[in-house]
């Protein structure tokens, strides 16, 4: 009796502390660090004066030149920032027409992914808070919506980083078409110059900040839960074989044989 008294007394904490320990959380493995703001992985953009500037202002001059020409219809087209409309501009590279009407789960990962970016982007605007070039002057720019843009939001280039970090999506999901698809992250980025919208810089930085935070992205947990609904999508809008715009690709061609950034 005495034995059955000492084995109860001296369970009982025991099988308190076993009943803490399994009613406690167990820790989640799947939690990840937040992700980085940029500030201390881009330069500032460039001083008023310095040479880095004067070249943006080169450049802005240069290219209010292209006004329509076949690169500033482009740009025209580039400006239109809606998702669904983004992401078929990388058909050409793609191979295939990208309808997200036939994609839902691609539309969903790609929403996902840019309003995870999305607070950096707009972080980094405030704090830098650069005036963008079309301020102060009267030379054309072929924005639709410039009045939404305001005036001191100019770096990095959100459209770069939208543009960028589908590029980089969809080279994730489709890597034999990688080099392409970049390529159209390129040109979507150039629209902005060709556009009048950014400095050159602003954009150099959007490329920068959107490798950077797709990376990480991409690694996270309920993102990568929901790649294979995406490759199937993707593998079946191939199989249907569906033209891109013949007119469109023809366009962003003439695009890649030249850059805002290389110009004599």
């Amino acid at each position: 009796m005495l034995r059955r008294f000492l084995t109860q007394r001296l369970a009982l904490p025991v099988l308190a502390s076993l009943t803490l320990v399994a009613c406690q959380k167990a820790p989640d493995m799947t939690q990840v660090a937040p992700l980085p703001n940029g500030r201390l992985s881009v330069p500032p953009p460039p001083a008023p004066g310095s040479l880095a500037q004067l070249q943006d202002q080169q450049i802005f001059a240069a290219t209010r030149q292209w006004k329509d020409s076949p690169r500033w219809k482009l740009a025209v087209n580039d400006d239109d920032y809606t998702l669904d409309h983004a992401l078929r501009n990388f058909s050409c590279a793609a191979g295939f027409d990208i309808d997200t009407a036939k994609a839902p789960h691609l539309r969903k990962l790609a929403r996902d992914v840019l309003s995870l970016e999305a607070p950096s982007m707009v972080a980094l605007k405030r704090h830098f808070a650069r005036q963008r070039p079309f301020v102060g002057n009267d030379a054309p720019t072929c924005m639709v919506h410039k009045a939404e843009l305001g005036p001191f939001r100019s770096y990095p280039s959100g459209h770069t980083m939208m543009g960028t970090t589908l590029g980089f999506l969809l080279a994730s999901l489709m890597p034999d078409h990688a080099d392409a698809l970049y390529m159209r992250a390129r040109i979507y980025g150039e629209s902005r110059i060709v556009c009048g919208a950014h400095w050159a810089s602003d954009v150099e930085a959007g490329y920068r900040i959107a490798a950077q935070q797709t990376s990480l992205i991409m690694m996270r947990p309920e993102i990568k839960a929901q790649l294979p609904a995406v490759r199937e999508e993707l593998k079946a809008l191939r199989a249907a074989n569906g033209k891109p715009d013949a007119a469109q690709c023809a366009l962003e061609k003439e695009a890649n044989t030249h850059s805002p950034n290389r110009l004599p």
